[in-house]
């Protein structure tokens, strides 16, 4: 069996999020999620663990959308408000070509959610 993905534009949906930047790759694949408001580590250090990633973070934390920016992430979910994120989160990703998807969902529910799509996805195979 292959990788088990989503496209950033399933993620969205699936989340009740908005894809507001780089809507021409909401096809781009989504192998992995990580989580920016769990860790204690450097983001840089944390963020370069995974590739092709769904960075899930929550609005006001900042430090973690930009260490996330500078690693191999298909795209930032940014968690707890439908919000425009802070200029240089979106000068950053814009630089990159990195989808941005904001919701109101907080991190919990959206890994409940990301689970829930997942599940139904391997079950289709």
């Amino acid at each position: 069996m292959g990788v088990l993905a989503i496209t950033v534009g399933e993620l969205a949906e699936s989340i009740g999020g908005k894809i507001i930047s780089h809507l021409e790759k909401s096809k781009e694949l989504v192998e992995n999620y990580m989580l920016g408001a769990l860790t204690v580590d450097s983001g840089l250090d944390y963020f370069s663990r995974k590739k092709n990633k769904a960075a899930i973070i929550r609005q006001e934390r900042l430090d973690m959308q930009l260490a996330a920016l500078e690693t191999s992430t298909t795209c930032l979910v940014l968690s707890g408000g439908d919000n425009t994120p802070a200029y240089r989160v979106r000068q950053k990703a814009d630089s990159r070509g990195i989808p941005i998807i904001t919701t109101a969902a907080p991190v919990s529910d959206i890994v409940t959610r990301i689970d829930k799509l997942l599940e139904k996805t391997l079950k289709s195979r």
